[in-house]
């Protein structure tokens, strides 16, 4: 299926537990910063039909595959006009009512919050991990004054040939980094290393819902990560304490107590999905009974209904 955004076609997948029309709630999953709509696939699809929701994930701008087919489809910080598109074509399917979920993972984090604070028709949302600031997490992420000040020190000819010849023993390395530089609208270009870190860092000011705060109004579920550092903590409790959501809870994983202390829970997926989806089925006040047949050994197309292609 497709999502028709501005001048463009992003396509997008859309999974019933079953094949039928019956209404249920509805899942919708950001990706993070260097995500494919395949990883999203692994991440949670499978959780979410086994307890009975619709699932749909879609390439949102800086997405990989918005980026492959449009090189100028690069992250924005207004993810809530794409997302209504999304959510306008989502309302045209059977089977979709108004219990709307929303999730991200990493980036995805800053997303679905961001949606969420503008977007009327989400109904629950559960950052992983919230960012109220894209911009401030960024900057402690790089220790961005060290960083600058090293290469105000270093002459520029002798940080590219470092760089190129670090780069040139992993490829798997480069093309991360030329896709980051990429979805950024940074790549290529003729900066210096200095100028484009810089670049980088800057491009993520716009970023944040901390000005949104006091509208927040959709019950909320913050995930974090022991794992995930203070910074991006501290957001996820900025967040709980300040939006006026009667229905809203932070869920703070460590190893001792979830089994999972990772990013994301890249860990303990299981973990993750299982805090997500008792709080889901809490607020829905829904109860799925699997039917038996649903995870045979059928081709996964046949498995799980997907909408045609428009």
């Amino acid at each position: 299926m497709n999502v028709h955004f501005e001048d463009k076609t992003l396509p997008g997948y859309f999974w019933r537990p079953q094949d039928d029309d019956h209404s249920r709630p509805t899942l919708i999953a950001a990706g993070g910063n260097d995500s494919a709509l395949e990883e999203i696939f692994w991440f949670v699809r499978p959780a979410a039909v086994r307890r009975g929701y619709n699932f749909f994930t879609f390439e949102h701008p800086g997405h990989r595959g918005a980026l492959h087919l449009y090189n100028n489809c690069i992250k924005r910080h207004d993810y809530e006009v794409p997302y209504k598109a999304a959510i306008d074509l989502l309302e045209t399917l059977p089977g979709v009512d108004e219990r709307l979920a929303l999730t991200g993972y990493s980036f995805g984090g800053y997303v679905s919050s961001r949606v969420a604070a503008y977007e009327k028709r989400i109904q629950a949302v559960a950052p992983n991990s919230p960012m109220v600031d894209a911009y401030e997490v960024t900057v402690a992420f790089w220790d961005v004054d060290k960083v600058l000040k090293f290469f105000n020190l270093i002459p520029d000819s002798l940080i590219k040939w470092a760089y190129d010849k670090s780069m040139s023993k992993s490829p798997l390395k480069l093309a991360l980094k030329q896709y980051t530089d990429w979805s950024a609208g940074l790549f290529p270009n003729n900066m210096t290393p200095a100028e484009k870190f810089e670049a980088g860092i800057n491009f993520q000011k716009p970023f944040t819902i901390r000005d949104r705060l006091d509208q927040f109004t959709c019950p909320t579920l913050a995930m974090v990560s022991e794992g995930d550092g203070e910074v991006l903590l501290k957001q996820a409790r900025e967040m709980i304490e300040k939006i006026p959501a009667s229905n809203k809870k932070l869920h703070y994983f460590t190893l001792a107590k979830d089994g999972s202390d990772d990013h994301c829970q890249l860990d303990n997926r299981v973990r993750g999905n299982q805090v997500m989806f008792d709080w889901l089925d809490e607020l829905f006040d829904y109860h799925y009974e699997a039917v038996p047949t649903a995870y045979d050994a059928r081709p996964i197309a046949r498995q799980f209904a997907v909408s045609p292609a428009d």
